[in-house]
This record gives C-alpha cells, structure tokens and sequence, in this order.
C-alpha cells in the first residue's frame, strides 16, 4: 500500500540522516535538520488524495534520497582515498 511504502521511504530517511553528523554554519547538525525537513514534507503531504500525486511524491522522494547517498558514498570514498 501507498502507506506502508510512505513509512518506508520515511524510515529510509530517517536511518540516512545518521551518516549526517557535521554541523551547518548556524551550529545545527545536518541529521536534524534532514529530519525536520523530511517531516514537514511528510506532513504536508499527508492529506493527500489523489493516488497518482500520492505515487508521484513516493517516486521523486525515494530517487531523491538514492541521489544523496550516492553523491555522500562518492564523497566519501573519494575522502578515503586521499
């Protein structure tokens, strides 16, 4: 179900925030501030309807996370290598 996959993209982000442990230049760590976004997103979404837009927000959000951690594991690598 669409509600099943929204819980599991949410956890998906939840569990990637964990890697973000640096600090922004206010001093807030960037895994907070990953999980407060991805909850106000969550949160507005939430009385959506439409199936085709509920699917669409599901797609764009899971590719969205894909793209970080690929872009984060390619940084880190790259740190790692010298």
């Amino acid at each position: 179900t669409t509600r099943r996959e929204a819980l599991s993209l949410y956890r998906a982000v939840w569990r990637a925030s964990f890697l973000f442990v640096w600090k922004n230049e206010k001093g807030e760590e960037w895994r907070d501030i990953i999980r407060e976004s991805a909850r106000k997103e969550f949160e507005a979404a939430r009385h959506e309807k439409d199936p085709e837009m509920i699917t669409r927000l599901l797609v764009t959000g899971r590719d969205y996370l894909d793209q970080a951690m690929e872009k984060f594991m390619t940084k880190r690598q790259s740190i790692i290598d010298g």
